[in-house]
């Protein structure tokens, strides 16, 4: 059993908004005063798993949860399109997304000198996170040493068709990894 009434405060993390809606939602059921944050990653408008929503109602539903909470610390890149949308920011707050933390521990891939490596990390999903994009702009590249390793799952076939294809030499599917892993890839 929550007892909300029993915290300092309440921070909400979203990708997606089932949690902060849950939260408000639980507030406002028990009447507490119990102050809210926001802790924004992702904005809601433009999201493009909410397109089959009008999008009226999508600026709606996000201005409710501003307005519901005590603070919202989101990215300087989604506080300056709120600012410039004329949204209300007096209780936005741009924070940087947190340093990555060092994984010396665990072993990755030997870097050739000259190689630049760039890393994903994640999970391929085909409508708001589809690969094709990039890897056609990978496709691009004409220089060798730039190479894309993906860390993650999703999208196998088309990648595959890109391994063996456009970007033979060039792309390195890793498989799943665990967090610490990929930490270590990205500050390798």
């Amino acid at each position: 059993n929550i007892k909300a009434e029993k915290y300092d405060a309440i921070i909400a993390a979203c990708a997606y908004y089932d949690a902060i809606e849950a939260v408000l939602r639980y507030k406002n059921s028990i009447h507490s005063n119990v102050p809210v944050f926001l802790y924004q990653v992702d904005p809601l408008m433009n999201n493009t798993a909410y397109r089959y929503i009008p999008e009226e109602k999508v600026q709606e539903a996000e201005k409710r949860i501003y307005e519901s909470c005590s603070a919202v610390f989101t990215t300087p890149i989604i506080a300056k399109s709120k600012l410039d949308a004329n949204w209300d920011v007096q209780k936005v707050i741009p924070v940087e997304f947190p340093g990555v933390e060092q994984s010396l521990n665990k072993k990755i891939e030997p870097k050739n000198e000259n190689e630049i490596r760039c890393i994903f990390t994640g999970y391929l999903y085909e409508d708001i996170r589809n690969a094709e994009f990039t890897l056609k702009l990978f496709s691009q590249f004409h220089d060798p040493r730039i190479r894309l390793y993906i860390l993650g799952k999703g999208q196998e076939a088309l990648l595959n068709a890109y391994a063996l294809g456009q970007l033979k030499g060039r792309l390195f599917c890793m498989g799943q990894k665990s967090n610490e892993e990929c930490g270590a890839w990205i500050n390798g």
